[in-house]
């Protein structure tokens, strides 16, 4: 069968990979000029790059790791440093750690009967499945499953971490929650060379279009039709591998209501953030990572010395800062001019880091525009997936369809490749 796949992220590569295995014939149409989707690195000289989308793979990403493994790019992988202690800052009180932070004179965030409740679901959690997904807490949402567990951990962690880059806890799915923290368990690594180096080697096995930017498919029978860049190709089958609010360009229901409907793909939302990376020569003069309630605009700011770091790696004698705007301040800055989002992000950072050097006086000088960063998966959002039946010729594919991460993209590639068959 001949085949197109289009997006050349990790679930489109997946799913093309597989079934050029399997004998099918593949052609894949990716927007960008570059592979990878949302693993995408920008790299600025020898030994200094930056991931953009996703920044570490952890021991719990058993699919991924396997397909590394078959392309013999397991040896990329390199254990993960620890992080800057993380300091978060509640109405001008530093607490300090990672885990359950305190402050330097041993004062908890989170009260001591409440740490005891929140062990013991953490203690249960390490019985999940990491990555997989139930259904039977779905209906739920985060917030209310949390809080009676930690009311000041819904507060203080957990809220603010999803409300930064997801959505709020009251928005997501508590199967959402507990898979994701069940999987944050485990030994994390980073892509020597890159996040997106093992999607590179993926894809210089198969016939990959860059700049091909998919503005319609139709069917016609019981076959597919693409057309990118005004010209229209047939297909047997197709898979749609990109987010579904860029999908909605293309698949619509004059498809076959069946394939969209049952999914509440118009439905489905992605939520973005807005970054800025800086490095230039220098030593900072700490390890810093730093987060603030109530929120501001900024929902983080780590200013650390070169090497391998959480989002790349910067040369040894130099330093690097990475400004993350929350989830809604970068919305607001999403159509503004680089420029323009470089100056407003610096100047809520300078405020949380005094002491952060001017603008200007930075080397490097970076905005990252991570417009569909993960899904938002909602109550009842698993619950639809666990019905959803891949049936060719139009399958979707994508972190959203399983678990919002790298896992999870590959996971549905995979899925999406076994639909069709052997060709």
């Amino acid at each position: 069968m001949r085949i197109g796949v289009i997006g050349a992220g990790a679930a489109g590569l997946t799913a093309a990979y597989r079934l050029t295995q399997s004998g099918h014939r593949v052609t894949v149409y990716e927007a960008n000029p570059y592979v990878g989707g949302r693993t995408h690195s920008e790299h600025f000289g020898p030994g200094h790059h930056l991931d953009t989308g996703a920044g570490w793979l952890t021991s719990a990403y058993t699919s991924t790791l396997a397909l590394f493994d078959e392309l013999g790019e397991r040896e990329r992988l390199q254990p993960m440093r620890a992080s800057a202690p993380a300091e978060l800052l509640v109405e001008g009180k530093v607490y300090l750690g990672t885990g359950l932070p305190r402050t330097p004179a041993g004062e908890h965030i989170v009260p001591a009967d409440e740490r005891e409740r929140l062990r013991n679901w953490l203690r249960w959690l390490e019985g999940y499945p990491p990555l997989g997904y139930r259904t039977f807490n779905d209906q739920e949402n985060a917030e209310a499953h949390l809080a009676p567990v930690s009311p000041a951990a819904t507060r203080y962690l957990f809220g603010p971490m999803f409300e930064g880059l997801f959505a709020p806890l009251s928005e997501q799915s508590a199967e959402f929650l507990r898979s994701w923290i069940a999987a944050s368990r485990a030994q994390y690594f980073q892509v020597h060379e890159g996040m997106d180096a093992p999607w590179k080697r993926v894809a210089s096995h198969l016939d990959v279009r860059l700049n091909a930017r998919v503005e319609m498919i139709r069917q016609g029978g019981t076959r597919m039709e693409v057309v990118a860049n005004s010209m229209g190709t047939e297909f047997d089958g197709i898979v749609a591998a990109v987010p579904p609010p860029a999908g909605n360009r293309f698949v619509t229901r004059a498809i076959e209501p069946r394939w969209v409907a049952q999914l509440d793909y118009e439905q489905i939302r992605y939520s973005g953030q807005c970054r800025l990376y800086l490095a230039m020569p220098g030593d900072a003069p700490a390890r810093l990572h730093r987060r603030a309630l109530p929120m501001g605009l900024i929902a983080s700011v780590e200013w650390q010395s070169g090497g391998q770091g959480a989002w790349g790696k910067c040369p040894g004698g130099w330093q690097w800062a990475l400004i993350c705007g929350n989830q809604a301040y970068s919305t607001h800055l999403a159509d503004l001019p680089d420029d323009e989002v470089a100056g407003h992000l610096w100047t809520e950072a300078a405020k949380l880091v005094p002491g952060l050097p001017p603008l200007k006086s930075w080397n490097v000088r970076h905005v990252v525009r991570w417009e569909q960063a993960v899904p938002t998966m909602a109550p009842g959002h698993f619950t639809r997936m666990a019905a959803y039946q891949r049936r060719p010729p139009l399958v979707f594919a994508g972190d959203w369809t399983h678990q919002a991460c790298i896992e999870g993209a590959v996971r549905s590639g995979e899925a999406a490749a076994e639909a069709f068959g052997p060709g």
